[in-house]
């Protein structure tokens, strides 16, 4: 539960910051250039300059948020079917196929591996 926990305050993060920064460039956007009366040229060096800051700043956010939603699929699958696998059944598989993995052990959790300890 601490895990699903710090995942979501995770995402609602990497949300913010994401946010903050469309608001950033709106209002830079609005209220700063505008006002500059940049010519043309100028005006083209600094939307360079923002699409490479844009990037260079958005890339690793998103990919924080991709691996904090890829751990949580894993971990809420891995979870599913340990719960399945307890009780005896999986709606994943066929009946008989749901037999047969009951007796079975299930692999630890893949994700452990990654993750550091605490």
């Amino acid at each position: 539960m601490v895990f699903l926990l710090a995942a979501l305050v995770s995402v609602l993060i990497d949300g913010a910051f994401l946010a903050l920064w469309a608001l950033a460039q709106w209002a830079l956007e609005s209220f700063v250039l505008a006002r500059l009366g940049l010519t043309e040229l100028d005006a083209w060096v600094l939307m360079a300059f923002r699409l490479v800051f844009a990037v260079s700043t958005l890339v690793p956010v998103l990919v924080y948020v991709y691996v904090d939603l890829r751990t949580l699929w894993l971990r809420l699958m891995h979870k599913y079917r340990l719960d399945a696998h307890l009780v005896g059944q999986d709606s994943l598989t066929s009946p008989s196929e749901s037999q047969s993995s009951a007796t079975k052990k299930l692999k630890p959790d893949p994700v452990d591996d990654y993750l550091p300890r605490n």
